[in-house]
Order: C-alpha cells, then structure tokens, then sequence
C-alpha cells in the first residue's frame, strides 16, 4: 500500500465503462502500511470540518489513527470506522492469503482503493468528474461498471465532495485546482474534466469524455491542430471546441493583440443571444468567422 501522503502515479487508460473494472492493488509486499508523520497540521487538515480538508480525509486520518494508535470518539462516523478496520487488517497480514481474506471482508472498500491506488487515470478521473457533475451514485455504477458500493466508497474515502458540492469556492481551489486561473494544458485531462463536469454537467462531460477516446485518448491536442473556420465539423463539437481553444489560450503570447480581441470575442459571446430581428443571422455568423478566425490565428504558437 502506497504512503498516504505519497505522490500517486498513474498509467493511463481508456475509462472504466471500456473494461472489467474488478480494480484490486497491485501485488506487492504485504506490511507496507501509509505511514505518515504524525503532526498536529496534518491531523487537524484531515478533519471534516476543516476548511482546506483534502478530499480523502477519511483515508488520510484512518491512516493517521492507524500508525499512531489513537482511539476513536464514539461518535466517529461509521465509514471512518471501517477504514481504520481495514487498514488495521492489513497491518497484521502476514501473506497474500492474508490480504485476499481481508480484501474479501471488505469488498467495496477494496475495490475502490484498487480503482484510486492502482486503476488506470481515465477510469478514476471518469468516477470522480461524475460525482463532481451531480450523477447519481446508482447511474455512475451502471455507466462505469463498477457496483454501487463500490463508487459510493471511493466517493466517501479518496473524493468526498458531495457533503461540500454546492461550494464552489471550496471545489474550485480544493478539488480543481489553480490549473484553471491560467491557460490549460491539452494534456492535462484532470482540469479539463473537473472544471467542465462542475459547471457544465454530465452532458458536457460525456462529450469530452467520447471526444478525448475518439482522438487517441490520450489530450486534447487535437483541438488545437483542428481549423474552426469553415470547419464541417457538428454545431455541437464546434462550440465545444471554441470553449477548449479558449481554455488553451496564452495572454502572454507574441501574438497577445489577437489574444485580446479573442478576450473580447469571448464577452461578447458570452451576452449574446441567438440570432433575432434585431440581431441578424448574418451578422451573427459573420461574427463567428472573426472569432474562429482568431482563433485559428492564434493556434500554430498554442500548438507550439
């Protein structure tokens, strides 16, 4: 088992709904408990109450009342209980036949630190942008394969943000992170899912998600070497991908002049409304030309 405040590294992977998701650690040497150090800062972030509390919480403070034997309030929540159980359990094992009786004894718990610990990236990054698109748990299980228990415990244990999902404060600086105050990296997945899941919703998402496996699964460079301008592509996929270009943009490009007018393109988008009496086709279309124009601009320095 890795240390809990270790850096995890990850393989990718098409998403969980691609294949058998009977997601278990990978073998290794049994008595490698998370042995983080014990600190006052480190117990009081993993608190529920805390302001800055990551979202494995439970995982991180059943790991700190493991290695350091503290005793549990009696009003501790259950699942904080059967985490400190579990790894409790895997502390005394002494075999593998050891470890697949306590991987058996708690088998959603398992299975979801399988998925967080060792899944492919895509199959835990498509678990955890659908919780942060307000999915119901049941219909997550069903589209990932995975069993309900299974999601609803790497919800409660590795990505507890349901109890916090309408603060957007705290989702935006906790969970996505400050990728989103400057451009976006094509391969930084992560961002791209969070922050569209979050304010888009599943439906935005599945077409990231199906867009990303249509062009190698791997980022989103694609985008950016696709000219919008003249392009064939579905009204659908073109407005989404005016969105990620933008995403994509650098203010401090050699090209900043024609970064700003996308700025203002994108504003103007924004308060727009779709074509009517007083706002013509025409000159509505005209002005995605200029945009997409722009935008196309801009792209051979993006790309760079």
């Amino acid at each position: 088992m890795q240390a809990i405040f270790g850096d995890k590294h990850y393989d990718s992977a098409p998403p969980a709904r691609r294949h058998n998701n009977k997601h278990t650690p990978k073998s290794g040497p049994v008595n490698d408990m998370p042995t983080p150090a014990a600190s006052l800062a480190a117990l009081l972030a993993a608190r529920p109450g805390a302001h800055d509390r990551p979202a494995d919480w439970r995982w991180k403070l059943a790991g700190l009342v493991v290695h350091n034997r503290m005793r549990l309030a009696p009003e501790t929540d259950l699942r904080l209980v059967q985490v400190v159980f579990f790894l409790q359990e895997l502390a005394r094992c002494q075999s593998n036949t050891e470890r697949q009786r306590v991987e058996e004894a708690f088998p959603a718990l398992s299975q979801a630190y399988g998925l967080w610990h060792s899944g492919p990236l895509l199959a835990r990054l498509e678990v955890e942008s659908r919780i942060l698109a307000r999915e119901p748990i049941q219909t997550i299980a069903r589209k990932t394969q995975l069993p309900p228990a299974t999601v609803s415990a790497y919800e409660q244990c590795f990505f507890n943000v349901l109890d916090r999902i309408d603060s957007p404060g705290w989702i935006t600086h906790q969970i996505i992170g400050p990728g989103i105050h400057s451009a976006l990296d094509p391969c930084d997945v992560r961002t791209f899912w969070f922050l569209y899941a979050y304010h888009g919703g599943v439906f935005l998402l599945e077409r990231l998600i199906d867009d990303l496996l249509q062009n190698g699964g791997k980022n989103y460079k694609h985008v950016l070497r696709t000219r919008l301008r003249g392009s064939k592509l579905p009204v659908e996929k073109l407005m989404m991908y005016r969105a990620l270009k933008l995403r994509m943009l650098k203010l401090d490009n050699p090209k900043s002049k024609i970064g700003l007018c996308l700025l203002y393109f994108a504003d103007q988008f924004r308060q727009s409304r779709p074509p009517t009496a007083d706002c013509p086709k025409v000159a509505f279309d005209n002005n995605l030309d200029t945009f997409d124009e722009l935008l196309d601009e801009l792209q051979p320095a993006e790309a760079a």
